[in-house]
Formats: structure tokens, sequence, C-alpha cells
């Protein structure tokens, strides 16, 4: 949240203001977090509720990009991310347990956690750069983008999950057809 401390100092406000919209946004992570991680492990498919987390991140994010004068929906727009942002980022450890093997999945939640970092490490400068030389909401649009391109990503993954059931269903219909034609060869 590079952007939040120049939003507080316009609405003129104090620096503790800015501690409270993170804050707000860990107490979402948190519940979010703990709650998705009990549920997900009862869903039969992880693209739903990590779809729906990512338009409530996009919606979340045009809040924020459109309040400038309400401090009250600057909370809100915190905490919504923050339940997004769990539901996401649970939803995406648990679907990389679906993909990968215990000796794989070490390293692979390594590479996740890296991408992570990488996302924190650029994010602020970039978001400086882009609203110096683009103006206040470019950043939110430059992160609007990238919600609509991992949006398009997991639209298209076919989570092990979902294939595994198919191949189960097909297994079972085939055993059906077969059982089915048994009985038709058996005479009467």
């Amino acid at each position: 949240m590079p952007l939040t401390p120049f939003l507080i100092e316009k609405m003129d406000m104090e620096a503790s203001a800015n501690g409270i919209l993170i804050a707000c946004f860990a107490a979402g992570l948190l519940v979010s977090s703990l709650s998705v991680g009990h549920i997900s492990d009862r869903m039969a498919s992880r693209r739903t509720p990590m779809i729906g987390g990512l338009v409530a991140i996009a919606l979340s994010t045009v809040l924020f990009m459109e309040t400038t004068d309400h401090y009250w929906v600057l909370i809100i727009s915190r905490i919504a991310a923050g339940v997004a942002g769990g539901t996401v980022i649970t939803m995406a450890f648990a679907l990389l347990s679906d993909t990968f093997s215990a000796n794989e999945l070490g390293e692979q939640m390594g590479k996740s956690m890296a991408g992570q970092t990488m996302g924190m490490m650029l994010g602020p400068p970039l978001g400086g750069l882009l609203d110096e030389k683009l103006g206040r909401k470019a950043p939110f649009v430059f992160c609007l983008i990238l919600i609509g391109i991992d949006l398009a990503a997991r639209l298209l993954i076919i989570e092990p999950r979902t294939a595994k059931i198919k191949q189960i269903r097909a297994f079972k219909k085939q055993q059906k057809q077969e059982h089915q034609q048994q009985l038709q060869l058996q005479p009467q």
C-alpha cells in the first residue's frame, strides 16, 4: 500500500490512520485464511472460491481507487481485500498440494512464495512510478489488469481434483456399460 500515506495525508488524517488500513487488511486475511482453509478441504473444486476471491479483489481495488474522501470506505475496501486475498492465497496453496507430490511440494511452495515476495518488492516502486507518470489511478488500473490475467489463467486451469473426478465418472460409466453388455449376452 505505497499510496495510502498520500491518501491519508490528503484526507488530513494522522499517520496512524494508515496503520489502521494495513491492520484491516491483515484482519481480513487472518479470518479468511482460517475459515477458507477449513472449508476448502470439503470442496470438490478449488476454482470457484479462487475466482470469487479474484472478483472480490478486483471490486475492492475499484472501491479503493474511487474513494478519495471517505476513510470508512477505505477501511471496508481493505477488509474486503484481506478476505479476498486470504481466500485466493489459501486456495492456491491447497491447489499446489493437490497438484504436486510430497517430494515436489516444498520446491513449488518456495516458488510461489518467491513470486509473492517479488510482487511485494516490485509493487511499491512500480506503483509509485505509475502514480508519478500516469496519475493516481494508474497503479490501481495496472493491478486490475494483473487480476484480469490471473482470472483468465484460473479459468483455464484443469484441477487435478476435477480431472480425477472426471476419470472416476468415466470409469464408472464404462463399467456400467460393460455390465449391461454382459447382461445382454447372458442367455435368459
